[in-house]
Protein backbone atom coordinates (compact mmCIF):
# COMPACT_ATOMS: atom_id res chain seq x y z
CA UNK A 1 0.00 0.00 0.00
CA UNK A 2 2.70 2.51 1.01
CA UNK A 3 4.92 1.53 -1.93
CA UNK A 4 2.33 3.06 -4.24
CA UNK A 5 2.27 6.27 -2.20
CA UNK A 6 6.05 6.55 -1.77
CA UNK A 7 6.98 8.91 -4.60
CA UNK A 8 4.12 11.32 -4.04
CA UNK A 9 4.40 11.33 -0.25
CA UNK A 10 8.16 11.88 -0.36
CA UNK A 11 7.62 14.91 -2.59
CA UNK A 12 5.01 16.23 -0.15
CA UNK A 13 7.21 15.46 2.88
CA UNK A 14 10.00 17.58 1.41
CA UNK A 15 7.70 20.60 1.72
CA UNK A 16 6.97 20.07 5.43
CA UNK A 17 8.55 22.78 7.58
CA UNK A 18 9.40 20.04 10.09
CA UNK A 19 11.60 18.43 7.43
CA UNK A 20 13.52 21.65 6.81
CA UNK A 21 17.26 21.04 6.93
CA UNK A 22 16.94 17.33 6.23
CA UNK A 23 18.38 15.80 3.10
CA UNK A 24 16.35 13.57 0.81
CA UNK A 25 17.98 10.40 2.15
CA UNK A 26 16.94 11.31 5.70
CA UNK A 27 13.38 12.00 4.59
CA UNK A 28 13.33 8.66 2.75
CA UNK A 29 14.55 6.95 5.92
CA UNK A 30 11.77 8.62 7.92
CA UNK A 31 9.23 7.51 5.32
CA UNK A 32 10.52 3.92 5.33
CA UNK A 33 10.51 3.66 9.13
CA UNK A 34 7.05 5.19 9.36
CA UNK A 35 5.59 3.05 6.57
CA UNK A 36 7.04 -0.08 8.18
CA UNK A 37 5.40 0.82 11.49
CA UNK A 38 2.04 1.40 9.78
CA UNK A 39 1.99 -1.56 7.38
CA UNK A 40 -0.04 -3.85 9.67
CA UNK A 41 -2.51 -1.18 10.80
CA UNK A 42 -6.13 -1.17 9.73
CA UNK A 43 -7.44 2.12 8.37
CA UNK A 44 -11.01 3.35 8.12
CA UNK A 45 -10.72 5.24 4.84
CA UNK A 46 -8.37 5.80 1.90
CA UNK A 47 -7.24 9.16 3.25
CA UNK A 48 -6.51 7.90 6.77
CA UNK A 49 -3.19 6.12 5.97
CA UNK A 50 -1.89 9.18 4.09
CA UNK A 51 -2.82 11.51 6.94
CA UNK A 52 -1.27 9.19 9.53
CA UNK A 53 1.87 8.75 7.46
CA UNK A 54 2.30 12.51 7.07
CA UNK A 55 1.76 13.21 10.76
CA UNK A 56 4.22 10.54 11.83
CA UNK A 57 6.85 11.76 9.36
CA UNK A 58 6.49 15.26 10.82
CA UNK A 59 6.86 13.94 14.37
CA UNK A 60 9.86 11.82 13.40
CA UNK A 61 11.49 14.84 11.72
CA UNK A 62 10.98 16.94 14.86
CA UNK A 63 12.44 14.14 16.96
CA UNK A 64 15.45 13.95 14.64
CA UNK A 65 16.04 17.71 14.98
CA UNK A 66 15.73 17.45 18.77
CA UNK A 67 18.17 14.53 18.92
CA UNK A 68 20.70 16.39 16.79
CA UNK A 69 20.47 19.45 19.00
CA UNK A 70 20.93 17.32 22.12
CA UNK A 71 23.88 15.52 20.55
CA UNK A 72 25.46 18.86 19.66
CA UNK A 73 25.02 20.16 23.23
CA UNK A 74 26.55 16.99 24.67
CA UNK A 75 29.52 17.20 22.33
CA UNK A 76 30.02 20.87 23.14
CA UNK A 77 29.97 20.11 26.85
CA UNK A 78 32.26 17.07 26.54
CA UNK A 79 34.68 18.51 23.96
CA UNK A 80 37.40 19.48 26.48
CA UNK A 81 37.34 15.99 28.01
CA UNK A 82 37.41 14.36 24.59
CA UNK A 83 40.35 16.54 23.52
CA UNK A 84 42.23 15.73 26.73
CA UNK A 85 41.66 12.01 26.21
CA UNK A 86 42.88 12.30 22.62
CA UNK A 87 46.02 14.10 23.73
CA UNK A 88 46.70 11.56 26.47
CA UNK A 89 46.24 8.71 24.01
CA UNK A 90 48.63 10.39 21.58
CA UNK A 91 51.19 10.99 24.32
CA UNK A 92 50.88 7.39 25.50
CA UNK A 93 52.12 6.32 22.08
CA UNK A 94 55.28 8.43 22.52
CA UNK A 95 57.12 7.58 25.80
CA UNK A 96 59.01 10.88 25.82
CA UNK A 97 55.81 12.91 25.56
CA UNK A 98 54.21 10.71 28.19
CA UNK A 99 57.09 11.43 30.57
CA UNK A 100 56.91 15.18 29.88
CA UNK A 101 53.13 15.20 30.44
CA UNK A 102 53.56 13.34 33.75
CA UNK A 103 56.22 15.82 34.86
CA UNK A 104 54.03 18.77 33.93
CA UNK A 105 51.14 17.36 35.95
CA UNK A 106 53.52 16.74 38.86
CA UNK A 107 54.81 20.34 38.74
CA UNK A 108 51.25 21.67 38.54
CA UNK A 109 50.23 19.64 41.62
CA UNK A 110 53.33 20.83 43.51
CA UNK A 111 52.61 24.43 42.60
CA UNK A 112 48.96 24.17 43.66
CA UNK A 113 49.96 22.48 46.92
CA UNK A 114 52.23 25.39 47.79
CA UNK A 115 49.43 27.94 47.35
Amino acid sequence: MFAELRRRELRIACSFKECGGLCMVEIEDLFDATATALVDKTFESDEHPRYTLRQRIKWAALKLHRDRARHSRILKHAAPTIELARREAASAEDPERSYIAREQRHFAHEFLAQL
